[in-house]
């Protein structure tokens, strides 16, 4: 399940149940009443995939519609928790799963992940650019990231 905050409330989307099915479910919790709610499903299954938020709306980027060796889904869809609305948006370029992602200044920055194409897993080490418009651009991080973390696999 991804897990953030918009608008004094949190929320918890999607995830999958260790065994069982993938989930498109969405639930707010009020901390003032200490109650959750649910809220309207996401259009589509999904778990593994990177959460952020923009001006109050949340955004669920990539993931995957099972555990692992299944190909991640490029999708990205906003989820405005006043009018409890989705909206598809413009496809991440490269899809993943198990990324991180995180707002700086308007702009959503997708970084690494895993695809898994024909059964192979790809280890990705780019970051990709989001804003409510699309996404503009894809920079490397090669040279990037700190030294102390170590080389970055590009395959397993």
């Amino acid at each position: 399940m991804t897990v953030s905050s918009a608008n004094g409330k949190i929320y918890a989307i999607g995830g999958n149940v260790i065994n069982g099915p993938v989930l498109s479910t969405v639930e707010e919790y009020d901390p003032v009443t200490d109650r959750w709610k649910k809220k309207n499903d996401m259009p589509n299954i999904r778990a593994n995939g990177g959460i952020s938020v923009v001006n109050g709306k949340i955004y669920i980027i990539g993931g995957a519609t099972w555990n692992f060796g299944v190909p991640a889904l490029p999708i990205v869809e906003e989820y405005d928790p006043i009018v409890d609305k989705w909206t598809r948006k413009t496809d991440i370029p490269t899809a993943r799963l198990l990324c991180s992602s995180s707002a700086v200044g308007g702009k959503i920055y997708t970084i690494g992940g895993e695809d898994f194409v024909n059964g192979n897993s790809i280890i990705y080490s780019t970051v990709e650019e989001y804003t409510p418009e699309g996404w503009p651009f894809a920079v490397s991080s090669e040279g990037k990231l700190s030294s102390k973390w170590g080389a970055i696999k590009t395959a397993y």
